[in-house]
């Protein structure tokens, strides 16, 4: 089983939301799909998905400043993922699984 690591960083701003979700590719849902609302930064480790399994990670929310986001863990290139984004934002990632 493998482990990805978000965080989401918001230094200088006051007013914040962000949703997380995590989800495979596979259908119906699986116990592992994951969503979660953060009103500050956070660091949110998802343990027990599959191996050479493909997941997709949703960011959407606003910040009055910037958010720096970075995804790490037990997936293909490329690993880290980082970015900063200001203001509305909404990101998505296709990652894979070792």
């Amino acid at each position: 089983m493998k482990t990805i690591t978000i965080r989401g960083e918001f230094p200088n701003s006051g007013n914040n939301s962000l949703r997380l979700l995590v989800y495979s590719n596979d259908f119906p849902a699986k116990s592992d799909d994951f969503t979660k609302l953060y009103k500050k930064s956070f660091e949110e480790k998802i343990t027990g998905m599959g191996d050479k399994s493909i997941y997709h990670i949703g960011l959407g929310g606003r910040t009055t400043g910037e958010i720096k986001i970075s995804i790490t863990g037990d997936f293909d290139n490329p690993n880290p993922i980082v970015e900063i984004v200001e203001t509305g934002f909404v990101r998505a990632f296709t990652i894979k699984t070792l």
